[in-house]
Formats: C-alpha cells, sequence, structure tokens
C-alpha cells in the first residue's frame, strides 16, 4: 500500500461534548457560618448554571464540596454527590440543590477557605427526560433563564439571585491587580492608545 492508498482521517469539524462542569473559586476571606457558604454556593451554581446553557447542555449529577486550608492542624474536607430529579440546566433549581448539598457538608466550628459544584451527567438540552412526578413549567422556566442571559450578556450590572447575597465580602479580591480597559470590538488592552476608544472595567 502508498501514500496514496491510506486513509485519510478527516478533521473533526463538531465541538466535543463537555464532560463536567465546575466552579469554584478561594475566598477573599474565611467563611465560618452556613448562611456564608449558601450564599457562595448559590451564587457558583448559578455560574455554573449559565455555562450549561452556554454550551446547550443540562446536567443530571450534582456534587458541592468544602474545604479548609490545607495549611492547618486540623483540615476538614467533606462533599456531597446528588442525582438531580431531571437533568436541567435551570439555575432556580441548580441553586436549591446545592444549598440543600451545602446544609449537608457544612460543620461549624471550621473557617472554610474554599467551595465548589461540580455537574456531571450532561446530555444536551433537548434531551432531557422528564420525571413522571414534575411539574415544572420547563417551558415558562426556560424563557426566564434566556431572558436573564440576555439582560447578563448586554448589562454592565449583571443580575442576581436573591440566594446569592448582596456584600459577598467573601468574595475575590483583586486590589493588587492592574486595571484592565475593555475595547468596544471586543478584546482587553492593557494601554489605552489615543486613536481608541476604552472604558475601564
Amino acid at each position: 500500500m502508498n501514500w496514496k492508498e491510506r486513509a485519510v482521517t478527516p478533521w473533526r469539524t463538531t465541538r466535543a461534548t463537555r464532560q463536567s462542569v465546575s466552579v469554584s473559586r478561594m475566598f477573599g476571606q474565611d467563611i465560618q457560618t452556613l448562611e456564608g457558604l449558601q450564599q457562595a454556593i448559590a451564587t457558583y451554581a448559578a455560574r455554573a448554571g449559565e455555562k450549561l446553557r452556554e454550551n446547550g447542555l443540562a446536567a443530571g449529577l450534582m456534587t458541592v464540596y468544602v474545604t479548609t486550608s490545607r495549611f492547618i492542624k486540623h483540615r476538614y474536607f467533606k462533599a456531597r454527590t446528588i442525582r438531580l430529579d431531571v437533568q436541567t440546566n435551570d439555575s432556580v433549581e441548580l441553586i436549591r440543590a446545592a444549598e440543600a448539598c451545602m446544609r449537608q457538608v457544612f460543620r461549624s466550628g471550621y473557617a472554610y477557605k474554599k467551595c465548589g459544584i461540580v455537574l456531571n451527567d450532561l446530555v444536551p438540552e433537548n434531551r432531557t427526560q422528564l420525571g413522571l412526578f414534575d411539574h415544572l413549567d420547563r417551558d415558562r422556566a426556560q424563557r426566564l433563564m434566556q431572558a436573564i442571559d440576555h439582560v447578563n450578556r448586554t448589562q454592565d450590572k449583571p443580575l442576581r439571585w436573591a440566594a446569592e447575597g448582596l456584600g459577598q465580602p467573601w468574595g475575590v479580591q483583586f486590589n493588587q491587580r492592574s486595571p484592565r480597559y475593555y475595547h468596544p470590538l471586543g478584546r482587553y488592552c492593557p494601554k489605552a492608545r489615543s486613536d481608541d476608544i476604552c472604558y475601564k472595567v
């Protein structure tokens, strides 16, 4: 067989399907209360829902975890995995499930440094299987998610769910980060030129 007769593998033209979606952050300051962890995991669950919808996916498995610093004597790590009643990318459902998981992994007396959420069992959102006792108006819920995603893409200040809290003192601190500027064409530029119109973000 010469080189002309060898089979040629075609280039992959379709985007590979994601196997999981995860969102986690180190806290700007330690969290010691269940309320603070609930707000953090609600924020991460909402972001995970956005990632699912951006990729046209829905999730059937959720894992929530918390951890203290690795560099202390009495460390603590705990994770909880659940199967969702219906594969979903609805932020409301994800937040409620994440809060329920957080109540099970939280233990008082610790200063938590990080928490996170991992979503698995991903399927295309148009191939989800509804449960027998599922009474949620999913068409209405989908329209709500689409409206919120549109607002968050087009407005400077994104909408937040009430469960995320307002102040979020545990958020990541960026005090030492250099200023960034955003160009109208959609690219970040570290220094504005005289012939560019850039907005500080």
